[in-house]
């Protein structure tokens, strides 16, 4: 979550969605965490610098795929919310070729892919 060289960890935990930053000697800082709805506890979560900035975002699964944009720290800033119809799987690659990561939801039945230059 920060482009320190790292391992950092991300968990769901009571809070929310929190982000433990990586000390580099197999312990973690102290948890930052954002609000997740409840419904969120459960899905699946991916990670990709979406709009470019060199910070990963945050990519959450469920009846709405949020996108919280990563700010380097362990903190998001934006949050983005598009409605998705119910349970999701997600994948994140360049699907149109325009040199920028797109977003694939997948909701078994029905599959929609996200541009890039939506972030």
């Amino acid at each position: 979550m920060s482009s320190d060289g790292r391992q950092d960890l991300v968990a769901f935990l009571g809070p929310g969605l929190c982000v433990m930053l990586g000390n580099g000697d197999a312990t973690f800082a102290s948890p930052v965490c954002s609000p997740a709805r409840r419904e969120q506890l459960d899905s699946e979560i991916s990670f990709a610098d979406l709009d470019g900035d060199g910070w990963l975002e945050v990519i959450i699964g469920g009846d709405l795929v949020t996108v919280l944009l990563g700010n380097g720290d362990g903190r998001f800033g934006t949050q983005l919310l598009y409605e998705a119809g119910g349970r999701l799987t997600l994948d994140v690659a360049d699907f149109d070729g325009d040199g920028r990561l797109d977003l694939l939801v997948d909701e078994g039945r029905n599959a929609a892919v996200l541009p890039g230059r939506c972030y």
